[in-house]
C-alpha cells in the first residue's frame, strides 16, 4: 500500500516513472492551509469593500443629484 507521505519513490515505481527533482508537493499541511484559507479570507474582504464602496458612490451620486 502506498502512502503519500512516503513522497515520490514509491509512487514513481508504481508508475515506471523517473523520481522527480523537486520536492514532493504537501498542500494539506496546516501551513498551506492556513496561508490559503487567510488569502481566500482577504480576496472575500476586497470583494465585499468594492461591492460597499460601489453602493456608497451611488447613494452619494443620488443624493446630490
Amino acid at each position: 500500500m502506498i502512502e503519500l507521505k512516503d513522497g515520490w519513490v514509491p509512487l514513481c515505481q508504481i508508475l515506471r516513472r523517473p523520481v522527480p527533482d523537486c520536492p514532493f508537493p504537501r498542500a494539506n499541511d496546516a501551513d498551506a492551509v492556513a496561508e490559503l484559507s487567510k488569502r481566500i479570507f482577504f480576496r472575500t474582504l476586497m470583494v465585499w469593500f468594492v461591492i460597499f464602496a460601489g453602493l456608497g458612490l451611488l447613494l452619494l451620486v443620488f443624493w446630490y443629484s
